[in-house]
């Protein structure tokens, strides 16, 4: 299998002194996207989980409902990706619905959920260069990704519970990235209930998630974190 980073030759200033070392780098790619033989988008991502992203990114926008609206999904080695869908190449307003979910989770639980993101975060670990999200119940990952994008990452999560018809309206998500109002959005599509990051919000984040019903905890390391929204979801032991 092929590696997910690359080797650069670099020189590293440790305590004084001048060192030769070999280091991993993560892999970035520019990815031009085509709907129906028209350009949408550039996109810079890892170049892996393709095939979810596309379909990941089509679904978030509103260019399909289903993955039954995707003719064709192809990707070339020149960074082109080719996407044949039915319908429309319009971009579609999107229309996010307050989440009533009745999922709980304990407390405690809730650093549980990044330890459970983190064991999976192999990538990271090799080059501290990407972000990470796992889609998780019951204590379980249910798909993890990684990119050098956080939007991606959902994405890719998006696009691969859409292709093997997974319901996401009652898991949580782990995240490793701050949780502006653009990925607050994206989780309110997916109607996940409860997203759980190691980072900070900002206050449209906050507000969108306190609107659409998410619960939403940041700074979650080791057995602390804040709850900003909707914090009736998480019990106390």
């Amino acid at each position: 299998m092929k590696e997910k980073f690359l080797n650069y030759e670099v020189y590293t200033f440790n305590n004084g002194v001048f060192e030769k070392n070999i280091e991993n780098i993560v892999e970035e790619s520019k990815i031009d996207i085509f709907i129906n033989d028209k350009k949408i988008f550039k996109i810079v991502c890892s170049p892996f989980n393709l095939k979810e992203m596309a379909v990941g990114f089509l679904w978030m926008n509103g260019y399909i409902n289903s993955k039954d609206d995707v003719i064709s999904i192809d990707i070339d080695t020149e960074g082109i990706m080719d996407l044949k869908i039915k319908g429309s190449t319009e971009e579609k307003q999107i229309e996010l619905e307050k989440n009533d979910s009745n999922i709980e989770i304990l407390s405690t639980e809730i650093p549980k959920q990044i330890k459970l993101m983190e064991d999976k975060a192999k990538l990271f670990e090799k080059t501290g260069g990407v972000h990470c999200a796992a889609l998780i119940s019951n204590n379980e990952v249910i798909v993890y990704m990684e990119d050098i994008g956080r939007h991606n990452t959902l994405d890719k999560i998006a696009g691969y519970c859409i292709l093997n018809n997974i319901d996401m309206s009652n898991k949580i998500i782990a995240f490793s990235g701050r949780l502006p109002i653009e990925i607050v959005t994206k989780i309110s599509k997916m109607k996940v209930p409860i997203m759980i990051s190691r980072s900070a919000p900002t206050n449209l984040g906050i507000e969108l998630a306190r609107e659409k019903g998410i619960t939403l905890c940041g700074f979650t390391r080791n057995n602390r974190y804040h709850i900003y929204a909707n914090s009736y979801r998480v019990k106390d032991n």
